[in-house]
């Protein structure tokens, strides 16, 4: 009984064991048909991914073409409106002109019924003059206000137009001096070297202060620049001229070297200087004429590329502050728009008509 109560509990264990091994070889093949299955499916899915990027790479194409076709439309149509602009300014130029001339023959008729008696008075002018010839000899012109402890105006405004016709500092008094004696006049004091020096500065802050207080008012400036050397030292000169032709300095100044980031530092520099004479608070000055800068005109040489690339980065940031949170809401094309600088260069040939219409535009 012990024998048998054994092979019949072997027994049943091999039943057992065999019904296991049955279930086992049944849920292996359902898992090799899920797995097939999901292969199939993990195929399927990547060949629909490599799809949708094939896809998504057209539509990138796409958009980049659209883009580049709107700027293209948009400058295009700000030609226009330039050209339409410029037109207007013609018209309305003729006009002012012809009202300008109606007004000189209205006051060249008044000046002939003045003649008249502009005659009769020349008797009377020459016995004056006359006089005055004899007062020449004893008096003397007051060049210095005793009582303001200061040069007058007119004396200012003669020592800025001699140093306009490029009479050297030290040499203005003497000049001064010389044209007097020509009248039989004697100035009661003459400007040292230093004060006209000093002079000489506050010219330069009457330009700065004129600028400042013109060209914020302007549209569609357009910067001039160039660099040269001079006795070894790396000068660069920047210019601005507005819609209607009229030409405007800003400043000449040494540089350490010709680099574009220099030249960049340079004119930042002229315009922080303009900033400090300006009436105008919280540096808008320098922010409306960089602002108001929309092309460049420069010579071709690599240092001046490289200038007009990072004028336009720093004119961007500039233009970014100005506007705001509206800025990230433009498109890429608006944005671009506003901050995408004209760069024209200045041709070593003779330009013909259509490439001098081209660049005005």
């Amino acid at each position: 009984e012990t024998v048998k109560d054994v092979s019949l509990s072997i027994a049943q264990e091999l039943k057992n064991s065999l019904e296991r091994n049955k279930k086992l070889e049944v849920e292996t093949a359902e898992l090799k048909h899920e797995l097939g299955i999901r292969r199939y499916k993990i195929k399927h899915y990547n060949r629909i991914l490599r799809e949708k990027c094939q896809f998504k790479g057209q539509v990138l194409q796409l958009k980049n073409v659209i883009t580049v076709k709107n700027e293209k439309l948009k400058r295009e149509r700000a030609g226009k409106c330039y050209s339409l602009k410029q037109n207007e300014s013609l018209k309305a130029k003729v006009a002012r002109l012809q009202l300008h001339l109606n007004t000189i023959t209205e006051e060249l008729e008044e000046q002939t019924l003045k003649l008249d008696q502009t005659v009769k008075d020349l008797n009377d002018i020459r016995e004056e003059n006359e006089y005055l010839r004899l007062l020449v000899n004893e008096n003397q012109v007051n060049l210095f206000d005793d009582e303001c402890k200061s040069y007058t105006p007119d004396t200012q405004e003669c020592v800025y137009a001699l140093l306009n016709l490029n009479v050297t500092t030290s040499k203005v008094p003497h000049v001064i001096e010389t044209v007097l004696k020509l009248v039989n006049l004697k100035p009661n004091k003459l400007p040292s070297f230093q004060t006209v020096n000093n002079m000489n500065i506050q010219r330069l802050l009457l330009a700065q202060k004129q600028v400042g207080e013109v060209l914020p008012d302007k549209d569609n400036l357009c910067l001039l620049s160039d660099e040269t050397s001079k006795f070894g030292k790396k000068i660069e000169g920047f210019h601005i001229q507005d819609e209607e032709g009229n030409l405007y300095v800003l400043g000449l100044r040494q540089m350490v070297t010709k680099s574009g980031q220099d030249t960049l530092s340079t004119f930042q520099s002229i315009l922080s200087d303009i900033d400090q004479v300006s009436s105008k608070t919280e540096n808008s000055v320098c922010k409306h004429i960089l602002l108001n800068i929309v092309s460049t005109m420069s010579d071709r040489a690599a240092t001046q590329q490289k200038f007009n690339t990072l004028l336009e980065d720093y004119r961007k940031l500039i233009l970014m502050d100005d506007i705001g949170q509206a800025w990230y809401d433009m498109s890429l094309a608006e944005q671009m728009a506003l901050s995408k600088l004209n760069n024209f260069f200045a041709a070593s040939m003779p330009l013909s008509t259509s490439q001098k219409q081209q660049i005005t535009v």
